[in-house]
């Protein structure tokens, strides 16, 4: 099964990049410099910021549709940064390490399964097995622990219909 992962379109965010500290805080997100590797995953490139970036924090719909599931949660993004694309079948690396939460979703936007898994080959077997099921239409990524949302992945034929492409 070819698929795809899709990061947040930059566009979005581009008018709260560079924004000092309190005009950040007027649209209710703060900023944060990362302190560690492996924190603050970029939503918008699919990449673990390096000690000393500056990462903003704001509260994003990632299920901005009419059904029972519509969800918000709190989203880290590198200020400044630029959209990540990905070939079919690639894998972001921030994903290698990470234990992930895979949602499968319908097309009516229910969620219709759900695995943990972590490293690239658990989350490459996951994808495929989940992509392989007629119900599933796609899959929300989330953090386990906190139940922020990564990233879409979709079916490589429809990848452009998720894109807006």
């Amino acid at each position: 099964m070819s698929f795809q992962f899709h990061a947040l379109d930059h566009q979005q965010f581009v008018p709260f990049y560079g924004l000092s500290d309190q005009e950040l805080a007027e649209h209710g997100i703060s900023a944060d410099i990362v302190e560690r590797p492996a924190g603050f995953p970029c939503r918008v490139s699919l990449t673990l910021p390096e000690p000393g970036e500056r990462v903003l924090l704001l509260n994003y719909a990632h299920l901005d549709v009419d059904s029972p599931y519509r969800s918000r949660h709190a989203i880290y993004i590198r200020d400044g940064q630029r959209t990540g694309h990905f070939d079919v079948g690639q894998i972001p690396e921030m994903f290698n390490l990470k234990r992930v939460a895979v949602r499968g979703l319908s097309n009516q936007h229910h969620i219709k399964a759900g695995e943990m898994v972590q490293g690239e080959q658990e989350l490459r077997l996951c994808i495929e097995r989940l992509l392989n099921n007629p119900d599933i239409a796609y899959l929300h990524l989330h953090s386990p622990t906190h139940g922020c949302f990564l990233a879409t992945v979709s079916r490589a034929a429809v990848a452009s219909e998720l894109s807006g492409g």
